[in-house]
């Protein structure tokens, strides 16, 4: 289905990450913390906006994403499982564009993109 489609750049400019974020179908981000501990989302809400659907095994992110914008994956699964979940679902065509349209909307909703945090980062990075 997606033969021969993943590739690793190495280190890039962060232009060059967005343009490739922006062109992908899905942003695999597992993080290897206990379920329990809260982490900055950033990333995940860059995916987000960029629209490719969010692939993690974690679900405890400051602001909480409701459980139908992403793909949630079990912290234990095998390599296997989680790539037998994601072609699954990519499958399910309606369902895969509407979870990404609600991904938007619920970043664009509660205003979780950089504009909204850019003043709040220069005054600690000063």
């Amino acid at each position: 289905l997606y033969k021969d489609s993943f590739t690793y750049y190495g280190e890039k400019l962060h232009n060059f990450v967005i343009e490739q974020m922006v062109e992908s179908d899905f942003a695999i981000n597992l993080i290897s913390k206990d379920i329990q501990t809260k982490l900055s989302p950033n990333k995940n809400y860059e995916y987000l906006l960029a629209g490719p659907v969010l692939v993690t095994d974690h679900k405890k992110l400051n602001i909480e994403l409701p459980e139908n914008a992403y793909l949630y994956v079990d912290k234990d699964a095998s390599a296997e499982e989680i790539t037998t979940k994601i072609i699954d679902f990519i499958k399910r065509k309606s369902e895969f564009d509407e979870m990404k349209d609600r991904a938007k909307e619920f970043m664009r909703v509660n205003k979780l993109f950089w504009e909204s945090y850019e003043s709040k980062y220069l005054s600690i990075f000063r």
